[in-house]
């Protein structure tokens, strides 16, 4: 008979933190479970660990692959799991005692996803995120959506703060965007979200999430990469949009994201070789269409202030120009042979 839960967990490098994550799930209250655990080709000892928890644990089913990326590594579990509903969590993250049975407690209401909070966890600190409880049917699933987003929107981002159901994801073949390494879990949940008539959102916090710093702002992501991915993120949240009928749910998922890549285009003034200036408009015309006074007052620090001072959302080409002159490590006698002398720009 086939489990009521798989819990999915995409395994790389993560040796130290894998036993507590493991032990965590096999320790649930509840018991009607499958724990997939994909080891996506560690060089590391994870996926000896895996093979470990296998030969003790029934519910273990080990799938060992070479290493192709989180994204096919969640989507291997998925081509094996067996559970009416499916779960996320990450290698290098827990759970409370009760986070299976949280979920199951409200099974019976047969929504099409479930979201719960989350607890952060860092070296300073530990953070909890609460969700307002509420359930919303038809076509009132979109405000359900933007409740998620307005309240905690990075958990509408991660797929580890809701459960899914099998079903919807095998009838509509939604899989995660192997060439996606940013945003992927976002798509993901966006495409299952335009095939649901029902969402409930609790207030309970079971998963502890370990606040990590590989994100926008620090990963060395090629700005032609970000350009691209989150574009791929724009055209689904709109679809999404579309689909519930709340155009501000894209408007808030896409401002979720245009900060960091604020950020990320600053520094990229100072880098050697510059970025190309086709994948520099592209991003400052992404960034026009969702900046505000909001998102302006979130950047902090001198670089922050110059941005604000020299971008115009209705002309990206001189936005780029000034941003140019400010922010390239040059000096200003090179600035004045080079731009004020010959009056002459090269891109």
């Amino acid at each position: 008979m086939n489990p009521q839960i798989s819990v999915i967990v995409p395994v790389y490098k993560v040796e130290k933190y894998l036993s507590v994550c493991i032990d965590s799930v096999l320790h649930q209250s509840y018991a009607d479970f499958e724990l997939l655990l994909i080891d996506d080709g560690s060089p590391d000892n994870s996926g000896k660990i895996c093979d470990y928890y296998q030969q003790i644990d029934p519910r273990v089913k080990v799938y060992h692959q070479d290493n192709k990326g989180v994204s096919a590594a969640r989507n291997l579990g998925l081509d094996n799991a067996s559970g009416k509903w499916i779960l996320f969590a990450d290698s290098d993250d827990w759970a409370d005692h009760d986070w299976l049975q949280s979920y199951a407690n409200h099974f019976s209401n047969d929504d099409d996803i479930i979201f719960q909070g989350v607890i952060v966890e860092s070296t300073s600190n530990q953070s909890i995120r609460s969700l307002t409880s509420g359930r919303y049917v038809n076509d009132n699933v979109g405000k359900g959506i933007l409740h998620v987003i307005e309240e905690i929107d990075f958990t509408y981002n991660s797929t580890w703060s809701k459960i899914f159901k099998r079903d919807i994801i095998e009838k509509n073949k939604i899989r995660f965007d192997t060439n996606m390494s940013l945003g992927e879990d976002m798509v993901f949940t966006s495409q299952y979200c335009c095939h649901i008539n029902s969402i409930s959102l609790l207030p309970e916090e079971h998963y502890h999430y370990i606040q990590s710093h590989g994100n926008l702002t620090t990963v060395k992501w090629p700005l032609s990469l970000l350009a691209d991915w989150l574009k791929r993120q724009e055209l689904v949240a709109q679809e999404l949009a579309d689909y519930l009928k709340e155009n501000d749910i894209c408007l808030k998922l896409m401002q979720g994201r245009i900060t960091s890549l604020v950020v990320k285009l600053i520094d990229s003034y100072s880098c050697k070789p510059l970025p190309t200036k086709n994948d520099r408009l592209r991003v400052l015309k992404l960034i026009s269409r969702y900046y505000d006074k909001e998102i302006g007052n979130r950047l902090k620090g001198k670089k922050n202030a110059l941005f604000k001072c020299f971008f115009y959302k209705s002309s990206p080409c001189l936005s780029d120009l000034l941003l140019r002159l400010f922010f390239r490590p040059i000096s200003l006698l090179f600035i004045k042979i080079q731009y004020l002398s010959f009056l002459k720009i090269t891109y």
